[in-house]
């Protein structure tokens, strides 16, 4: 995803499970500043769904069309930057990729906004349940948020005052360590992190790493490899 200095959102690339936030996908159930997913991207300008002419020889690009997917399924893709209109009005500041969902913070209210697959609570809404149309998370309503962080299946905010909310799947603690819930659809405040005023995080796949305000990185969640503990692990 990239983040206009307007604050307008703009995406491309595979639309699985309603990752680009356009308001339609197929395959909904399936698992300025710029951010990067597996899937999907996005930039700075929106364009009409037409077929770009084949340059030197090379296969045409469509803007807007489908992949097969998954047992001959079709799944949408957008291969030019399209802006996302359901968060026209609303000025994002910051943005995050995630394998199948995606999150923004409004710069007005830093409100947090998901949208994509829902598997697992990944998008903080009270339920599993996807959607294509970025959505605001409710449960967040009184806190103003600075950053996101969008992983394959779990999601957190950080608070203006610092403080760390973590919401998605936790099987291997990337939701804040030992006795945490393997999953939650709800944000929850990280508590092992109370008392830490926390700038900057991101979310892998089965970890979750942070750095506070004093350069202190912290790391959370399994492989020891990725969280560069050697062969210990947690």
């Amino acid at each position: 995803l990239v983040c206009a200095a307007s604050g307008a959102v703009h995406s491309f690339g595979c639309a699985r499970a309603g990752a680009l936030g356009h308001g339609r996908s197929d395959g909904m159930d399936s698992g300025g500043t710029s951010a990067t997913g597996s899937t999907h991207e996005a930039d700075t300008s929106e364009r009409a769904r037409r077929c770009v002419p084949p340059a030197h020889g090379r296969r045409p690009q469509m803007e807007i069309g489908a992949l097969p997917g998954a047992a001959g399924a079709a799944v949408e893709f957008c291969a030019r930057p399209r802006r996302i209109v359901a968060l026209v009005g609303v000025r994002i500041a910051t943005v995050s990729a995630g394998s199948a969902h995606s999150a923004a913070v409004s710069a007005c209210d830093g409100g947090v906004w998901t949208w994509g697959c829902g598997r697992d609570g990944r998008l903080g809404h009270g339920s599993e349940d996807s959607t294509a149309v970025p959505t605001r998370v409710a449960a967040l309503g009184g806190v103003r948020c600075a950053r996101v962080a969008a992983g394959t299946a779990h999601t957190l905010a950080i608070g203006v005052d610092g403080a760390l909310f973590a919401w998605g799947l936790g099987a291997n603690g990337q939701l804040g360590g030992d006795g945490t819930p393997s999953r939650t659809s709800q944000p929850m405040r990280v508590r092992v992190l109370v008392g830490v005023r926390v700038v900057s995080a991101a979310a892998g796949a089965c970890h979750s790493v942070v750095v506070d305000a004093t350069g202190r990185v912290h790391v959370f969640g399994s492989a020891s490899a990725a969280l560069g503990l050697g062969m210990g692990g947690l």
